[in-house]
């Protein structure tokens, strides 16, 4: 939900949001295991979609906490403690860190109850050189904001419109596929109807 930000903004303006940002890198491998997504267009997605919550980050600072995902795993606890004192609750470490049922279907945290840290600095094996720089060139600028490690790329460099076009349709055919494989061929081809 984090494009439709400036929306939820005015329709809740005393919200509080709590972004959990993730490096580009390894979202960009779990979303190809998962739904078999561009790792180039998924790069993009995650610095367009950043860039334009800066904004709105920027207009109401004191509504927004950000906590990178590489940190939440590391320690929950301290990231929860952020968190609770971003929200005015109080803090009780009594376990909070580990969920009675999970959330999540897909990938390898499917099932977990717990964070799941093998995933993290996942792409500095899986992605070779080139690849790292065309994905730093393409989110440079937001990897720089947060803080990530930037190896190969020296500037930024955007996906063409086309390019990009041609990537959200590679990425749409094998999110239907993945529907009709997750669902039955039925229910799959209906998911987007």
């Amino acid at each position: 939900y984090t494009g439709h930000v400036p929306l939820l903004m005015s329709l809740f303006p005393g919200a509080k949001f709590i972004h959990i940002v993730r490096d580009p890198r390894d979202r960009a491998l779990s979303e190809k295991k998962v739904w078999g997504k561009s790792l180039r267009k998924s790069v993009s997605d995650w610095s367009r979609v950043l860039t334009h919550l800066q904004s709105s980050i920027e207009s109401k600072p004191n509504s927004f906490i950000e906590i990178r995902y590489e940190d939440f795993v590391v320690d929950p606890s301290l990231s929860l403690q952020k968190i609770t004192s971003f929200l005015n609750l109080p803090w009780q470490d009594d376990g909070m860190t580990t969920l009675s049922t999970s959330p999540e279907q897909y990938g390898e945290a499917r099932g977990s109850l717990t964070t799941i840290d093998s995933s993290v600095g996942r792409y500095r094996i899986k992605i070779n050189d080139r690849t790292a720089c065309i994905l730093e060139q393409i989110a440079f600028t937001m990897l720089k904001h947060y803080g990530y490690a930037v190896s190969f790329a020296s500037e930024e460099k955007s996906l063409s419109l086309f390019g990009s076009k041609l990537l959200a349709l590679y990425g749409y055919i094998n999110l239907c596929f993945f529907h009709m494989k997750d669902k039955g061929l039925i229910k799959g081809w209906n998911y987007f109807r």
